[in-house]
């Protein structure tokens, strides 16, 4: 090849740079240019031209070579079309325009093939035609939809067999049996086409080269084919991710809608919270009671209804519970539309994933105002009760009382006489006056003893809570009703801890059930008479944190059926009973956070136990 005889075989294009290289002053000149291959097809090339010259300068001739560098310029341009393809993606482009993209580029870059993008319908069988401007309307006509099938066409099979199919000569090969005419009358000769593939090995479309002539299976329209692949299943997941959060968004939306007509249609208030600082939703029922907005209530703003004395512990037993990560309950008053406050009850309860992780708080707030009202009615009335049998049991031991009284009356009568008598000698004796008045001072005193005991349990006002001693407060109740035991023949033994801690609580009311107890073990004992009447009043240190009282009788004792049933209201195992003393009684020593049971005797008899629970009193500076 002479002279200008290489000129036919440079792309038309590309003339002008390689005239470039005579008129360059460089030693040596690189460009880059297509040179024509025999088969027709067009390649790049890296020319490199070096000039020779003589002594004066001028050039004498070039010598050059020429470096095949297609596949180069090949993977160059499908970096940059990948490269410009992920940044649409990553913008946002939609789908149709980065398909059309990919097949553009490739289009411009090879004029020997022309490329498509297929992809799969809902039903999964059929794919229909996407992408690829440059590929025949009437072969898209043809093959719209294609589908999977063995001699449909390179696609069909790809699908069908979900692998890269090669069709090296679509007049012969049996793949296109069903397309042969059609492909060959719109100038395709041979395909390579590669199935896209989900994660899970789905097919959602293929990518398919076609060429305008027949082809060898080269490595590198493999290698972009697939790289093609990669970038349009990127796009197409992409695009199918998108759907699904559309869908899933929507569904949501639907699920919330719903979630809200139906707690907006529960008969109480309920409201839900991620944490104990982030209040989500209050049904309408609960907004509407509040007189406040959704927007009001969210976060923590929900508290500005709160009773002021009680937001505090109510929001500090709200942390515990979260905290615990378990269910419960706290009580406070809410303030209504009308600024009137009413008590209510909170329950919660944790929602939790699968993995046990809590997801969220569901929470109902229960009016409990009128139950509230109906505890201190209840309270009152039995405050009332509780009376009634301390001024029953007083009148029931009016005898005794009377009795105990006048002992010391008459003692102040005779001391009062006999001093009288010292006093009008002729030479007064004052020593015997001044024992004689020291007997009336402490007869009076005991007397006075047994008024102030009486005028106790039949006070009014028996809700004062005061650190007593509680060995003082039975052996009070003790002297009071001493006539009693001399009238039923029976015998006390007293064996109470000394030096034991005072304990806090309403001093009336143990008082009382102390004398309950004492007063059922005197009528246990009043039919027996083969055997010696007993009844041991002893204290005990259960735990450092509790004392408990015994009463034991020698009685005829209690059926074990009755054992557990003597506690409860109107029971009672006596002729002429009321069966509320013992019933009181529990009640009393459960609000002082105590307990009350009874057990056999050993041999004969019942057993009452009296716990009460044990603090550390206060100091003088504390009281």
């Amino acid at each position: 090849m002479t002279r200008n005889g290489w000129t036919p075989v440079v792309h038309p294009d590309d003339l002008v740079i390689l005239s470039d290289i005579w008129l360059s002053s460089e030693a040596v000149v690189e460009r880059t240019v297509r040179i024509r291959h025999f088969g027709g097809q067009y390649r790049w090339f890296r020319v490199h031209v070096a000039s020779v010259r003589d002594d004066g300068g001028s050039i004498r001739c070039w010598y050059g070579t020429s470096t095949d560098v297609d596949d180069l310029k090949q993977s160059e341009a499908f970096s940059s079309i990948a490269r410009r393809t992920l940044e649409n993606i990553a913008r946002g482009d939609t789908l149709d325009n980065i398909l059309k993209g990919l097949c553009d580029a490739l289009d411009r870059q090879y004029s020997d093939a022309v490329t498509s993008i297929k992809l799969v319908d809902s039903e999964g069988d059929r794919l229909n035609h996407a992408a690829g401007g440059k590929v025949p309307r009437a072969w898209i006509e043809a093959t719209n939809p294609t589908k999977l099938g063995l001699t449909a066409g390179p696609c069909g099979a790809a699908a069908l067999y979900k692998r890269t199919v090669f069709v090296g000569d679509m007049a012969t090969d049996p793949l296109c049996a069903d397309v042969r005419d059609n492909a060959l009358s719109n100038g395709l000769r041979a395909a390579l086409s590669k199935p896209l593939l989900s994660k899970s090995n789905d097919v959602l479309g293929t990518v398919c080269a076609y060429f305008l002539d027949q082809t060898s299976n080269s490595d590198n329209w493999r290698r972009m084919i697939e790289e093609i692949a990669d970038i349009a299943l990127i796009a197409i997941e992409r695009e199918r991710a998108r759907t699904e959060l559309t869908k899933d968004s929507e569904e949501i939306k639907t699920l919330n809608r719903r979630f809200r007509e139906i707690f907006n249609s529960v008969p109480t208030q309920v409201w839900s919270a991620f944490d104990a600082y982030t209040t989500d939703f209050q049904n309408q029922r609960w907004l509407d009671f509040v007189g406040l907005t959704d927007e009001q209530t969210k976060g923590i703003g929900w508290s500005n209804a709160v009773h002021p004395d009680d937001v505090d512990s109510y929001f500090k037993k709200w942390l515990e519970i979260v905290a615990s990560g378990s269910g419960g309950h706290a009580e406070a008053r809410f303030r209504r539309h009308d600024g009137e406050y009413r008590w209510f009850l909170m329950q919660v309860e944790p929602l939790r994933d699968d993995h046990g992780n809590i997801v969220k708080w569901y929470g109902a707030n229960t009016d409990i105002e009128d139950l509230k009202r109906g505890d201190e009615a209840l309270k009152i009335a039995q405050l009332e009760l509780a009376r009634a049998v301390r001024l029953t049991t007083i009148g029931e031991f009016a005898t005794s009382i009377a009795h105990e009284v006048n002992q010391p009356l008459t003692a102040i009568v005779t001391n009062a006489n006999a001093a009288l008598r010292w006093l009008v000698k002729d030479k007064p004796d004052l020593l015997e006056t001044r024992l004689a008045a020291e007997r009336i001072v402490e007869n009076a005193r005991r007397a006075s003893d047994i008024i102030k005991g009486i005028r106790g349990l039949a006070k009014k006002g028996t809700t004062e809570i005061i650190w007593f001693n509680l060995n003082e407060a039975i052996r009070e109740i003790i002297a009071l009703i001493q006539g009693e035991f001399r009238a039923y023949d029976v015998a006390l033994e007293l064996e109470l801890l000394e030096n034991i801690e005072p304990i806090k609580g309403n001093r009336v009311q143990i008082q009382q059930v102390v004398l309950n107890l004492i007063r059922n073990g005197l009528e246990a004992m009043h039919a027996v008479n083969s055997r010696r009447r007993l009844l041991r009043i002893s204290s005990r240190i259960e735990t450092q944190e509790c004392i408990v009282i015994a009463v034991a009788d020698s009685g005829v004792g209690i059926e074990p059926a009755n054992i557990d049933r003597i506690f409860s209201a109107f029971f009672t195992t006596k002729p002429e009973g009321t069966g509320i003393g013992l019933s009181i009684c529990r009640s009393i020593l459960e609000a002082h956070g105590g307990r009350l049971w009874a057990a056999p005797n050993s041999p004969y008899g019942t057993i009452f136990h009296l716990a009460l629970p044990m603090a550390q009193p206060p100091t003088s500076r504390e009281c």
